[in-house]
Protein backbone atom coordinates (compact mmCIF):
# COMPACT_ATOMS: atom_id res chain seq x y z
CA UNK A 1 0.00 0.00 0.00
CA UNK A 2 1.05 3.67 -1.01
CA UNK A 3 2.19 5.66 1.86
CA UNK A 4 -0.23 8.51 2.31
CA UNK A 5 0.66 11.95 0.53
CA UNK A 6 1.97 14.34 3.46
CA UNK A 7 -0.39 17.31 4.56
CA UNK A 8 1.34 20.35 4.40
CA UNK A 9 0.09 23.32 6.72
CA UNK A 10 0.76 26.67 6.00
CA UNK A 11 0.78 29.95 8.09
CA UNK A 12 1.11 33.44 7.96
CA UNK A 13 4.06 35.09 9.41
CA UNK A 14 5.15 38.77 8.97
CA UNK A 15 8.58 39.34 7.07
CA UNK A 16 11.02 41.35 5.56
CA UNK A 17 9.29 43.07 2.51
CA UNK A 18 12.26 42.69 -0.09
CA UNK A 19 11.75 38.78 1.42
CA UNK A 20 8.56 38.66 -0.71
CA UNK A 21 9.81 39.73 -4.03
CA UNK A 22 9.69 37.77 -6.88
CA UNK A 23 13.56 36.92 -6.74
CA UNK A 24 13.21 35.43 -3.64
CA UNK A 25 10.53 32.79 -4.49
CA UNK A 26 8.08 33.47 -2.04
CA UNK A 27 4.55 31.97 -0.57
CA UNK A 28 2.55 35.03 0.14
CA UNK A 29 -0.77 36.84 0.90
CA UNK A 30 -1.47 40.01 -0.49
CA UNK A 31 0.25 42.90 -1.68
CA UNK A 32 1.31 42.75 -5.43
CA UNK A 33 2.03 39.81 -7.20
CA UNK A 34 5.58 38.35 -6.87
CA UNK A 35 5.67 37.05 -10.89
CA UNK A 36 7.39 33.88 -11.78
CA UNK A 37 7.85 34.79 -15.11
CA UNK A 38 8.82 38.57 -15.40
CA UNK A 39 7.34 38.82 -19.30
CA UNK A 40 4.98 37.09 -20.30
CA UNK A 41 2.12 38.20 -17.61
CA UNK A 42 -1.77 37.54 -17.33
CA UNK A 43 -3.68 40.36 -20.20
CA UNK A 44 -6.21 42.29 -18.81
CA UNK A 45 -8.89 40.16 -19.76
CA UNK A 46 -7.08 37.11 -17.73
CA UNK A 47 -7.46 39.05 -14.90
CA UNK A 48 -10.99 39.90 -15.14
CA UNK A 49 -14.25 39.19 -13.12
CA UNK A 50 -16.46 36.81 -15.39
CA UNK A 51 -19.09 38.01 -13.61
CA UNK A 52 -18.89 41.80 -13.15
CA UNK A 53 -15.95 42.53 -15.63
CA UNK A 54 -14.19 44.53 -12.92
CA UNK A 55 -10.79 43.71 -12.50
CA UNK A 56 -9.23 41.58 -9.86
CA UNK A 57 -7.69 41.22 -6.84
CA UNK A 58 -4.77 39.40 -5.86
CA UNK A 59 -4.92 37.26 -2.91
CA UNK A 60 -2.03 34.65 -2.53
CA UNK A 61 0.73 32.31 -4.52
CA UNK A 62 2.29 29.32 -3.34
CA UNK A 63 5.82 28.33 -4.44
CA UNK A 64 5.39 24.84 -5.46
CA UNK A 65 8.34 23.19 -7.42
CA UNK A 66 7.99 19.84 -8.84
CA UNK A 67 11.29 18.28 -7.28
CA UNK A 68 11.57 15.42 -10.00
CA UNK A 69 10.67 17.89 -13.05
CA UNK A 70 13.74 20.08 -14.51
CA UNK A 71 11.16 22.43 -15.93
CA UNK A 72 9.09 22.81 -12.91
CA UNK A 73 12.44 23.92 -10.97
CA UNK A 74 10.47 27.20 -10.03
CA UNK A 75 6.47 26.90 -10.34
CA UNK A 76 3.83 28.81 -8.49
CA UNK A 77 0.62 28.72 -8.29
CA UNK A 78 -1.53 32.01 -8.22
CA UNK A 79 -5.17 33.35 -7.31
CA UNK A 80 -6.83 36.42 -7.41
CA UNK A 81 -10.26 37.00 -7.04
CA UNK A 82 -13.21 39.67 -7.32
CA UNK A 83 -13.44 41.82 -3.90
CA UNK A 84 -17.06 42.73 -4.94
CA UNK A 85 -19.51 41.14 -2.71
CA UNK A 86 -22.13 40.76 -5.02
CA UNK A 87 -19.82 38.30 -7.12
CA UNK A 88 -20.08 36.19 -3.82
CA UNK A 89 -22.41 33.33 -5.22
CA UNK A 90 -22.61 29.96 -3.06
CA UNK A 91 -20.74 27.07 -4.14
CA UNK A 92 -19.12 29.26 -7.30
CA UNK A 93 -16.38 30.58 -8.03
CA UNK A 94 -16.49 32.96 -11.26
CA UNK A 95 -15.03 35.25 -9.25
CA UNK A 96 -11.84 33.38 -8.71
CA UNK A 97 -9.01 32.94 -11.26
CA UNK A 98 -6.10 30.76 -10.45
CA UNK A 99 -2.37 30.44 -12.85
CA UNK A 100 -0.09 28.26 -12.49
CA UNK A 101 3.68 29.22 -13.90
CA UNK A 102 7.05 26.92 -13.87
CA UNK A 103 10.52 27.68 -15.35
CA UNK A 104 13.67 25.51 -15.20
CA UNK A 105 16.73 26.05 -12.87
CA UNK A 106 18.37 27.71 -16.08
CA UNK A 107 16.06 30.82 -17.12
CA UNK A 108 16.38 34.35 -18.57
CA UNK A 109 15.08 36.15 -14.82
CA UNK A 110 17.06 34.55 -11.91
CA UNK A 111 19.90 33.18 -11.39
CA UNK A 112 21.00 29.56 -11.46
CA UNK A 113 22.75 30.13 -7.65
CA UNK A 114 19.69 30.71 -5.10
CA UNK A 115 19.58 34.28 -3.59
CA UNK A 116 21.13 36.27 -1.28
CA UNK A 117 18.18 36.41 0.99
CA UNK A 118 19.78 39.93 2.35
CA UNK A 119 19.34 41.20 -1.42
CA UNK A 120 16.70 43.93 -1.45
CA UNK A 121 17.13 45.03 -5.16
CA UNK A 122 13.88 44.42 -7.23
CA UNK A 123 14.33 43.31 -10.95
CA UNK A 124 11.01 42.81 -12.02
CA UNK A 125 9.85 46.35 -13.81
CA UNK A 126 13.28 45.72 -16.30
CA UNK A 127 10.97 43.58 -18.35
CA UNK A 128 7.69 44.71 -18.24
CA UNK A 129 5.86 47.67 -17.15
CA UNK A 130 3.42 46.84 -14.08
CA UNK A 131 0.71 48.57 -12.93
CA UNK A 132 0.94 51.30 -10.41
CA UNK A 133 -2.33 50.24 -8.69
CA UNK A 134 -1.97 46.28 -8.80
CA UNK A 135 0.98 45.36 -9.96
CA UNK A 136 -0.50 43.58 -12.85
CA UNK A 137 0.87 44.23 -16.42
CA UNK A 138 0.43 47.86 -17.17
CA UNK A 139 -0.41 47.74 -21.01
CA UNK A 140 -1.92 51.04 -20.18
CA UNK A 141 -0.49 54.54 -19.80
CA UNK A 142 -1.45 57.71 -18.73
CA UNK A 143 -0.98 60.58 -21.39
CA UNK A 144 0.92 63.21 -19.43
CA UNK A 145 3.30 61.16 -17.49
CA UNK A 146 2.96 57.78 -19.03
CA UNK A 147 2.65 56.12 -15.74
CA UNK A 148 1.59 52.18 -16.24
CA UNK A 149 -1.71 50.96 -15.17
CA UNK A 150 -3.13 47.76 -16.20
CA UNK A 151 -7.24 49.20 -16.82
CA UNK A 152 -8.89 51.84 -17.31
CA UNK A 153 -10.70 51.36 -13.53
CA UNK A 154 -7.18 50.88 -11.71
CA UNK A 155 -5.86 54.45 -13.59
CA UNK A 156 -9.19 55.98 -12.09
CA UNK A 157 -9.01 54.54 -8.90
CA UNK A 158 -5.71 55.97 -8.58
CA UNK A 159 -6.67 59.20 -9.80
CA UNK A 160 -9.50 59.41 -7.47
CA UNK A 161 -7.87 57.78 -4.44
CA UNK A 162 -3.96 57.94 -4.55
CA UNK A 163 -1.43 60.14 -5.41
CA UNK A 164 -1.72 60.45 -9.26
CA UNK A 165 -3.93 63.58 -9.26
CA UNK A 166 -1.77 65.81 -7.27
CA UNK A 167 1.62 65.10 -9.29
CA UNK A 168 0.93 64.17 -13.07
CA UNK A 169 1.13 67.35 -14.34
CA UNK A 170 4.57 68.61 -13.07
CA UNK A 171 6.25 65.06 -12.77
CA UNK A 172 6.93 61.99 -14.64
CA UNK A 173 6.30 58.37 -14.26
CA UNK A 174 9.83 57.90 -12.62
CA UNK A 175 9.52 60.54 -10.42
CA UNK A 176 5.96 59.49 -9.41
CA UNK A 177 6.65 56.05 -8.58
CA UNK A 178 8.94 57.37 -5.88
CA UNK A 179 5.78 59.10 -3.79
CA UNK A 180 4.98 56.94 -1.07
CA UNK A 181 0.97 56.49 -1.61
CA UNK A 182 0.54 54.14 1.21
CA UNK A 183 -2.76 53.93 2.69
CA UNK A 184 -4.26 55.68 -0.43
CA UNK A 185 -4.89 52.35 -2.25
CA UNK A 186 -6.33 49.44 -0.35
CA UNK A 187 -4.44 46.04 -0.94
CA UNK A 188 -4.84 42.89 1.51
CA UNK A 189 -1.58 43.21 4.04
CA UNK A 190 1.05 41.05 2.89
CA UNK A 191 1.97 37.94 4.86
CA UNK A 192 4.21 35.22 4.02
CA UNK A 193 2.91 31.83 4.32
CA UNK A 194 5.46 29.39 5.91
CA UNK A 195 4.73 25.88 5.86
CA UNK A 196 5.15 22.84 8.71
CA UNK A 197 3.96 19.15 7.97
CA UNK A 198 0.64 17.90 9.78
CA UNK A 199 1.62 15.01 11.94
CA UNK A 200 0.64 11.87 11.75
CA UNK A 201 -1.64 11.96 14.98
CA UNK A 202 -2.86 15.51 13.53
CA UNK A 203 -3.65 13.35 9.98
CA UNK A 204 -5.73 10.60 11.50
CA UNK A 205 -7.87 12.24 14.75
CA UNK A 206 -10.89 12.55 12.63
CA UNK A 207 -12.09 10.36 14.67
CA UNK A 208 -11.21 11.62 18.37
CA UNK A 209 -13.47 14.88 19.47
CA UNK A 210 -11.09 17.55 19.84
CA UNK A 211 -11.87 20.15 22.56
CA UNK A 212 -12.02 23.62 21.64
CA UNK A 213 -9.21 25.44 22.29
CA UNK A 214 -9.49 28.07 25.39
CA UNK A 215 -7.15 30.22 23.14
CA UNK A 216 -6.40 30.95 19.78
CA UNK A 217 -3.59 32.98 18.12
CA UNK A 218 -4.07 36.68 17.07
CA UNK A 219 -5.50 36.04 13.32
CA UNK A 220 -6.62 33.14 13.71
CA UNK A 221 -10.34 31.72 13.53
CA UNK A 222 -11.78 33.54 16.45
CA UNK A 223 -14.15 30.93 19.03
CA UNK A 224 -17.64 33.46 18.34
CA UNK A 225 -16.55 32.48 14.63
CA UNK A 226 -15.97 28.51 15.50
CA UNK A 227 -19.17 28.89 17.97
CA UNK A 228 -21.26 30.42 15.19
CA UNK A 229 -19.88 27.59 12.63
CA UNK A 230 -21.11 25.21 15.36
CA UNK A 231 -24.60 26.17 15.37
CA UNK A 232 -24.81 26.05 11.32
CA UNK A 233 -23.67 22.57 11.50
CA UNK A 234 -25.80 21.38 14.18
CA UNK A 235 -29.07 22.73 12.47
CA UNK A 236 -28.19 20.95 9.70
CA UNK A 237 -26.64 17.85 11.30
CA UNK A 238 -23.47 18.11 9.26
CA UNK A 239 -21.31 15.52 10.14
CA UNK A 240 -18.67 16.53 7.76
CA UNK A 241 -18.31 19.97 9.16
CA UNK A 242 -17.84 18.08 12.49
CA UNK A 243 -14.68 16.30 10.88
CA UNK A 244 -13.31 19.41 9.55
CA UNK A 245 -13.93 21.47 12.68
CA UNK A 246 -11.93 18.86 14.60
CA UNK A 247 -9.42 18.89 12.38
CA UNK A 248 -8.49 22.57 12.08
CA UNK A 249 -9.24 22.94 15.94
CA UNK A 250 -5.61 20.93 15.63
CA UNK A 251 -3.87 23.71 14.40
CA UNK A 252 -6.70 26.46 14.22
CA UNK A 253 -4.52 29.48 13.04
CA UNK A 254 -3.67 27.63 9.79
CA UNK A 255 -4.96 29.15 6.62
CA UNK A 256 -3.94 26.98 3.78
CA UNK A 257 -3.95 22.90 3.48
CA UNK A 258 -1.21 21.90 1.09
CA UNK A 259 -1.09 17.88 -0.43
CA UNK A 260 -0.56 17.78 -4.05
CA UNK A 261 -2.24 14.57 -5.31
CA UNK A 262 -4.23 13.93 -2.30
CA UNK A 263 -8.15 15.10 -1.10
CA UNK A 264 -9.19 18.63 0.37
CA UNK A 265 -10.65 18.30 3.37
CA UNK A 266 -14.19 19.54 2.71
CA UNK A 267 -16.05 22.16 5.00
CA UNK A 268 -20.02 20.63 4.43
CA UNK A 269 -21.95 17.29 3.16
CA UNK A 270 -23.33 19.45 0.78
CA UNK A 271 -21.91 20.20 -2.64
CA UNK A 272 -19.22 18.54 -2.35
CA UNK A 273 -16.78 18.03 -5.67
CA UNK A 274 -16.45 14.42 -7.05
CA UNK A 275 -13.24 13.86 -9.25
CA UNK A 276 -15.49 13.31 -12.52
CA UNK A 277 -16.78 17.07 -11.95
CA UNK A 278 -12.92 18.64 -12.18
CA UNK A 279 -12.55 19.99 -16.12
CA UNK A 280 -9.35 18.15 -17.83
CA UNK A 281 -6.77 20.54 -18.54
CA UNK A 282 -7.19 22.54 -21.46
CA UNK A 283 -3.73 23.06 -22.48
CA UNK A 284 -2.59 18.95 -22.54
CA UNK A 285 -6.09 17.00 -21.71
CA UNK A 286 -4.65 15.30 -18.56
CA UNK A 287 -6.72 15.18 -15.70
CA UNK A 288 -6.27 17.56 -12.67
CA UNK A 289 -6.02 16.56 -9.31
CA UNK A 290 -5.90 18.50 -6.19
CA UNK A 291 -3.16 20.59 -4.94
CA UNK A 292 -4.28 22.88 -2.36
CA UNK A 293 -7.11 24.72 -0.15
CA UNK A 294 -7.62 27.70 1.29
CA UNK A 295 -9.31 28.10 4.80
CA UNK A 296 -11.78 30.35 5.94
CA UNK A 297 -9.28 31.63 8.56
CA UNK A 298 -7.38 33.68 6.15
CA UNK A 299 -10.38 35.47 5.97
CA UNK A 300 -9.89 37.16 9.44
CA UNK A 301 -6.51 38.25 7.51
CA UNK A 302 -7.83 40.67 4.18
CA UNK A 303 -9.21 43.35 7.07
CA UNK A 304 -12.46 43.91 4.72
CA UNK A 305 -14.53 46.12 7.02
CA UNK A 306 -18.27 45.52 7.21
CA UNK A 307 -19.58 47.12 3.62
CA UNK A 308 -17.49 44.70 1.81
CA UNK A 309 -20.69 42.50 2.24
CA UNK A 310 -20.51 38.52 1.57
CA UNK A 311 -16.81 38.29 1.08
CA UNK A 312 -16.91 34.89 2.48
CA UNK A 313 -16.04 31.48 1.89
CA UNK A 314 -15.81 27.93 3.65
CA UNK A 315 -12.75 26.56 1.18
CA UNK A 316 -11.18 27.78 -1.68
CA UNK A 317 -9.68 24.31 -3.39
CA UNK A 318 -7.34 24.61 -6.34
CA UNK A 319 -7.19 22.01 -8.72
CA UNK A 320 -4.15 21.75 -11.08
CA UNK A 321 -2.79 19.68 -14.36
CA UNK A 322 -1.42 16.31 -13.27
CA UNK A 323 1.24 16.19 -16.03
CA UNK A 324 1.79 20.31 -14.62
CA UNK A 325 2.04 20.68 -18.59
CA UNK A 326 4.14 23.50 -20.20
CA UNK A 327 2.47 25.47 -22.96
CA UNK A 328 4.39 27.17 -25.87
CA UNK A 329 1.18 30.09 -25.90
CA UNK A 330 1.16 31.19 -22.29
CA UNK A 331 3.28 31.04 -19.64
CA UNK A 332 0.95 31.34 -17.08
CA UNK A 333 -1.94 28.41 -17.67
CA UNK A 334 -5.56 28.62 -15.79
CA UNK A 335 -6.00 25.79 -13.13
CA UNK A 336 -9.58 25.13 -12.21
CA UNK A 337 -10.86 26.55 -8.47
CA UNK A 338 -14.08 25.63 -6.71
CA UNK A 339 -15.56 27.45 -3.75
CA UNK A 340 -17.57 25.30 -1.39
CA UNK A 341 -19.21 26.91 1.32
CA UNK A 342 -21.12 26.35 4.83
CA UNK A 343 -24.55 24.79 5.15
CA UNK A 344 -26.50 27.63 5.38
Amino acid sequence: MAAPIEVELGFLEKTEPHRLKSKHFPSKIGGKPAWLNLRDLPSESDLKCETCDKPLTFLLEIYAPVTDRHDCFHRTIFIFFCEDSACFRPNEANNFRAFRCQLPRKNDFYSYEPPDEDDCSDDTSHFVDLCFVCGAKGSKKCSRCGLPYCSRQHQEQDWKKGTHKSTCKNNSSSSILQVNHAGMIKHIPEYEIVTEPETEEEHFNDAKDVEKPKELVEGSLQFEDIRDLEEIASAQHDKQFSKFKKRINLNSDQVLRYQRGGSPLWVSSNSILNENQVPDCESCGAKRQFEFQVLPQMLNHLEFDDSDGNVDWGTVIVYTCSKSCNSNTTAYLKEFIYKQDFSQ
